[in-house]
This record gives C-alpha cells, structure tokens and sequence, in this order.
C-alpha cells in the first residue's frame, strides 16, 4: 500500500516536490486553483527527468489533481505555494480537517514554520531539485511523527538526498548567504553604479561559480522581491533594490515567462 502525501501549489517547486514524492513511492494529491494541461505537461516532464537522475520509476497515474482545497484528505501535507503568508494562511484555514503536529511540511524558507502554521515543519529543497540534493529541515516534531521519519528516511537512504537540520531563523542557511549576497549585488548597481558584467567577473575570480542575476531568472523576479522582503522584516541590513520591481512592472519575471532579469539589469544599467 502506497503512502498519500497532498501537495498544495503545482508551480515550479510544487510540481518538482510531487514528481519527487511519486518516486518515493508516494500516491500524490495536488491542490491548485488554475490547474491546467500545460502544468501537467511540466509536471511530467520533472517526472521523467527525476527517473533518469536517480534511475527510478515515477508513475504519472500516482497523481491526482483538484481545484478545491476542501478535497484534501486527512494526511501528510507539503505546502508549496507563494510567499506570502496572508495567502498560505488563509489556504490553510480553508483545510477541513486538524493538521496534528508535524503532518504539515513547508517548502519555505524565507517565513519561519510556526508563522505559517503552529504544526508546520520546514522541509525545503532547492531549484532545480534534481540538481541540488539538499534539504533544510527543522526537525522539531520528529520524534513524535513516523511518516515525517520515513519520508526524510527515504530522502536520505533512496535518493541519497543531504538533510541538514536548521533553527528557527527566516532563509535558514541556504537561503540567508544566497539572497544577502543577491541584495549586495543590486545594492552595487544601485547606490554604487556598478556594471553587472564588472561584478559578474570580480566574483568568478573570487571562486563564485555562478551569476546571482542568473540565479534570479532561475528562482523568478517576483519570488526574489518576495523572499528579500521578507528576510528585510528580519533583518534591516539587507537591501531590498527598486529593480526587481521596475522587472515586474515590465513583464520580466525570468525563466517562468521566458524572460531575463539579467538582461533588463545589464540594459538599464548606466555610468555616472
């Protein structure tokens, strides 16, 4: 007999966390409002790319989908959905059923567990999840709570996945050096008029092996803004850049409308 798991949100971690679960063995029910046939496609498309990578088999039939959160059973929950904590409140609220202590997983970082829900646990991958195999989680229910173990279990033992547990700190580890270090970089734009390729090149030799602008095109525009406005509320030091705002205003999101963030910086950055 399989083991349910619902999955709330099927964007681009709520899509890549189901087909994950589907090759743990997992039956997944999938709550999102605008569910349609080309979230699906993506979805299956994450299946068959996580089958490859950890040469299992990730059965679409074990999905199921609903527009209606009232559907969701009594189980394991795995809440993916924007960062905002008015919207996964209030997405919670309309749960029919009590969630017990440590039956509700999070795939967030940027708001602390408790914030979202007092049962919550932090369970949080990163994009793309095939990729980076690391989970943060706040392990503070596991010891009352044998499905939590055998999931994070299965993480470890199936797909060879890191699990590094994280305190109570909004962005955790991953999150926190990753995003202070996207701010810096926009702050240097911004205040110091520097040019996007100059820092792109002072931090390859400085042994960074990636563009944080194009790490922004990977998580996407909007999320950035969000996660960095959170993690202000946090902490006032880091720097929250009129740009990812100016991006959105004009349609610039990243990868997930095909657009480019790095693009927009380095076209609308100037000299002094």
């Amino acid at each position: 007999m399989k083991n349910v798991i619902s999955v709330l949100g099927c964007g681009v971690m709520g899509r890549q966390i189901g087909a994950l679960l589907t090759c743990l063995n997992y039956e997944v029910h999938i709550f999102d409002r605008s569910i349609n046939e080309e979230k699906k496609k993506l979805l299956r498309l994450s299946q068959k790319i996580l089958a490859r990578k950890f040469n299992l088999k990730c059965d679409f039939s074990d999905i199921s989908f609903t527009k209606n959160i009232e559907d969701i059973e009594p189980g394991l929950v795995f809440e993916t959905v924007a960062e905002n904590l008015d919207v996964k409140r209030g997405l919670l609220k309309k749960i029919t059923f009590e969630i017990d202590e440590g039956m509700l997983l999070t795939n967030s970082s940027s708001f602390l567990p408790s914030e979202i829900h007092p049962n919550a646990v932090g369970c949080h991958f990163f994009n793309p999840i095939h990729a980076i195999k690391l989970v943060e989680f706040s392990n503070q229910f596991s010891e009352k709570n044998e499905e939590l173990n055998r999931l994070i279990i299965s993480l470890e033992e199936k797909l060879q996945f890191h699990v590094v547990n994280v305190k109570e700190n909004r962005g955790y580890i991953g999150n926190y050096i990753l995003f202070h270090e996207i701010s810096n970089a926009l702050k240097l734009i911004d205040v110091y008029k520097y040019k996007l390729e100059d820092i792109e090149r002072v931090s390859s030799f400085i042994g960074k092996t990636y563009s944080v602008f194009e790490v922004i095109d990977l998580v996407g525009v909007d999320v950035t803004k969000f996660i960095i406005e959170n993690l202000k509320q946090d902490n006032d030091s880091i720097y929250l850049s009129p740009s990812l705002e100016n991006a959105i205003k004009s349609g610039v999101l990243g990868k997930k409308n095909k657009t480019s963030f790095r693009k927009f910086i380095y076209e609308n950055s100037y000299d002094e």
